[in-house]
């Protein structure tokens, strides 16, 4: 994994205070920790850049701080703004890469084991390969006591796929997008404020990359990799790491705003873009902005804490990882925005125009029993293809 190669080194405290996606997230983290985090603890921080939560960090009272990231400068900075603020608390800034080195023997006398480990920026870069995933949550599970917390955010795979989709079924009906030549570029989502476009219409499990890029942020489309959650939470299991939440922001917001409306309001105040609407709630493009990430939780050990119940897109990623898999399925969930997760091969009747017409099969999954020898498959748009499609887009192969 590149060093951060991609942050723009002359400028000053970036990523913009003011861009929308920072400021949203800037509210979640400091929510995650309000909940997470209790005085006293030993926090380890994987990815830490540049020490832009280094005020939330003493705000929660912890009792010693380990930060890690592969960025010389970023932990430069991170050392200049907990010296700004008077150091704090105790803190360790160790330049090391989560995903290949062994951080139990690096940090064994930075404190640990820790209280809780969190993840808020470049978990999705780690599913560049299985085995750096697997080295990411080896490293949590040693470096973590037992009963600690791995937490933080990555990008939603789910919404961003599903959106993605969408745009393929928009161009397949406006005639510009043909199924058996797909030599062309791709589709992409584009809004006032993000575009997110990809080079690949297939979703592998691993190493499935696109590109990102904020309007207001001042940077070029950045590449990101999609997280397959069904995979991480798998890979998590065999280092004693059980999934407590997967929940899309959007579901975060409105489940925690009113508790912590003060927090809200400070971060997503009258600066820069308009955020709130009159009433003090996040107008529509904050909240499709919002989508587009998730909170990830892990505990060591059972069971989970009854503050952080089980969502239904959990539950589904749950009971998908017993099942058979070819590839990564994503079923959207009735009424709502959001798809789920699921991995399982989802059986579908001959005749598809006696399912309901809002149950639609999956899009861009394919469809049909393991042990049939013949197999249907669905597009972006729901209309089912016949067996001579590609296995994995749902594109009519040329």
């Amino acid at each position: 994994m590149a060093a951060h190669s991609w942050i723009p080194g002359n400028v000053v405290g970036w990523p913009p205070a003011l861009s929308l996606h920072t400021r949203l997230l800037g509210f979640v983290r400091t929510v995650l920790l309000r909940q997470m985090v209790e005085p006293g603890n030993v926090v380890c921080d994987l990815f830490c850049g540049r020490g832009l939560d280094t005020e939330r960090w003493a705000e929660s009272g912890i009792g010693r701080y380990i930060g890690v990231d592969l960025s010389a400068s970023a932990l430069e900075e991170a050392r200049e703004q907990w010296e700004q603020q008077e150091k704090p608390f105790p803190a360790h800034f160790c330049e090391l890469d989560p995903c290949m080195v062994d951080l139990q023997d690096q940090l064994q006398d930075y404190g640990l084991p820790a209280d809780v480990v969190c993840c808020f920026s470049h978990l999705q870069d780690c599913f560049t390969s299985e085995d750096m995933v697997r080295r990411l949550l080896k490293n949590v599970s040693a470096v973590l006591k037992s009963g600690g917390y791995f937490f933080g955010t990555c990008p939603d795979s789910s919404t961003i796929w599903y959106k993605y989709q969408k745009a393929v079924e928009g161009a397949i009906k406006a005639g510009v997008l043909r199924l058996s030549h797909l030599d062309g570029p791709l589709p992409c989502v584009r809004t006032d404020i993000y575009k997110i476009s990809f080079e690949d219409d297939r979703f592998y499990s691993f190493g499935s990359k696109y590109f990102l890029r904020f309007s207001d942020d001042g940077l070029p489309p950045q590449p990101q990799i999609l997280v397959h959650f069904p995979s991480l939470m798998r890979l998590a299991k065999e280092f004693d790491l059980e999934c407590v939440e997967l929940r899309n922001l959007n579901e975060f917001y409105e489940d925690l705003h009113g508790r912590f409306d003060a927090e809200l309001r400070s971060s997503c105040g009258p600066r820069g873009y308009p955020v709130l609407d009159a009433r003090g709630r996040l107008n529509a493009q904050a909240l499709d902005v919002l989508s587009l990430y998730t909170t990830v939780v892990f505990r060591k050990t059972r069971p989970a804490p009854e503050f952080l119940p089980l969502s239904p897109q959990t539950e589904d990623c749950r009971k998908s990882l017993g099942a058979e898999t070819t590839l990564s399925v994503y079923t959207r969930r009735k009424a709502e925005h959001v798809p789920e997760h699921t991995d399982a091969i989802i059986p579908i009747g001959i005749d598809s125009s006696k399912d309901d017409e809002n149950e639609k099969p999956c899009e861009g999954g394919r469809q049909g029993s393991d042990s049939s020898e013949t197999h249907t498959y669905v597009g972006a748009d729901g209309v089912i293809w016949p067996d001579d499609v590609d296995e994995c887009s749902g594109y009519a192969r040329g």
